[in-house]
């Protein structure tokens, strides 16, 4: 059983009363009882809060956790340097905050409604165009992947948010390369079209 493994231990005293006078003690007696398996409980459940708490810190995105209402009760550091604000910045105020001034109220009836029925959903910018705004105003497109979780204190939302700046500059590069390789191959079937139309133009001058 606990062979080789740490045990704790817990001593504590009881009193015993004399039979004679039950208002007195007569003695304290000292009882001492194994609490290994409940240390090694709360050992377990306190480092499966640290990996909790490293992944959630160290995570690649900026992850947001909100209340039902909408008000940031966590951030990582990942946010901080996306959004430009510090977490005491952010903590306890309306997610709405990171969100363009235009399409708060869009964004808050997005919220109401997904928490009716909260469940894990990944909101893409090319059906929800979705935007947040940094802490100097800048606007940028964004993909968010919404977690409820249940919590003593109510439902959570983990929100885990990711800039696609990049990506949506790279579509617009390889759209306009698109657009230009029609118009040249238009150009060009023009030009044979025309060149096939001068030709007998040309042998009869010539």
């Amino acid at each position: 059983g606990l062979r080789g493994t740490r045990r704790w231990m817990e001593q504590y005293a009881v009193p015993l009363w004399d039979e004679n006078d039950p208002g007195r003690v007569k003695r304290m007696l000292a009882v001492t009882r194994d609490i290994s398996q409940r240390k090694r409980a709360e050992d377990e459940l306190s480092r499966s809060r640290q990996r909790f708490q490293d992944l959630f810190e160290f995570a690649p995105e900026a992850i947001l956790m909100t209340d039902r209402e909408g008000v940031i009760v966590l951030a990582n550091r990942r946010v901080e340097l996306l959004f430009g604000w510090t977490r005491e910045d952010l903590l306890g105020q309306k997610v709405e905050r990171l969100v363009p001034e235009d399409l708060i109220p869009r964004h808050v009836a997005l919220r109401t409604r997904y928490m009716e029925h909260p469940v894990v959903r990944p909101m893409e910018r090319a059906r929800q165009n979705l935007q947040a705004r940094r802490r100097d105003g800048t606007i940028f497109p964004v993909e968010i992947t919404l977690s409820p979780m249940e919590l003593e204190e109510g439902t959570v939302v983990a929100a885990a948010i990711r800039d696609i700046s990049e990506r949506v500059e790279n579509e617009r590069i390889a759209l306009r390369i698109q657009r230009l390789q029609s118009i040249g191959a238009l150009a060009g079937g023009i030009a044979h079209d025309l060149n096939n139309t001068l030709s007998p133009i040309r042998l009869s001058v010539e």
